[in-house]
């Protein structure tokens, strides 16, 4: 009987030597990932979250930093997984699908962007640059009328943002309201916009 318990002790003082360890590689990889993307390396910052991810796929975080790497890196369809990874462990973080929707534009899935910039909407509706990014989206897909709604919010949201102004101006222009748009490249050129200058002498004849 004291041979059983004494083995069941060393099982025991294995298992919690082993347990030990294998946290502790685990917080050095995560150290060492961090590292990484502080010292803008990226690509070993992918390689180093991908080995921690394979020992712990509950890890959000961890997908969400090489999801962060990856879109730095340009490897955008990469990214759009571990951002959907970080949303099937966390389903109302609001980050990931503002990357994710980052990521569908540049691939040309202005469709994706929008619904992903409306997921955010709809956890943070004070969020003035989601409006913003939705109707560059909605720009893109033609919905100017769409992409008009949303520039005024941002500009409820913030009065002075001359990059709504800017775009809602041209949207406006795009949908035949030529005088509401050259009023708000006007306010935009006020406000310092660099391009609206130039957009108004072109448009607003």
């Amino acid at each position: 009987m004291s041979l059983i318990i004494t083995t069941i002790i060393v099982l025991a003082f294995i298992l919690i030597v082993l347990l030990f360890y294998i946290h502790n590689i685990k917080t050095r990889l995560r150290r060492n990932a961090r590292d990484k993307v502080v010292s803008q390396d990226d690509v070993k910052a992918v390689g180093v979250y991908t080995m921690f991810i394979d020992m712990n796929k509950d890890d959000h975080e961890a997908f969400f930093n090489r999801g962060r790497a990856k879109l730095r890196l340009k490897d955008f369809q990469g990214s759009i997984t571990d951002f959907s990874s970080v949303l099937s462990l966390v389903p109302r973080n609001t980050e990931a699908y503002f990357y994710r929707g980052q990521a569908k534009k540049i691939l040309g899935d202005y469709k994706g962007a929008a619904d992903d910039y409306s997921r955010v909407i709809e956890i943070n509706p004070k969020f003035s640059t989601i409006y913003f990014n939705r109707g560059v989206a909605k720009d893109l897909l033609k919905d100017h009328q769409g992409a008009i709604e949303d520039y005024d919010k941002v500009i409820e949201l913030n009065p002075n943002d001359a990059a709504a102004f800017f775009n809602r101006g041209y949207s406006k222009i795009l949908i035949e309201r030529r005088k509401e748009g050259c009023a708000d490249l006007a306010r935009a050129i006020e406000l310092g916009h660099p391009e609206a200058y130039e957009a108004m002498k072109h448009f607003c004849r």
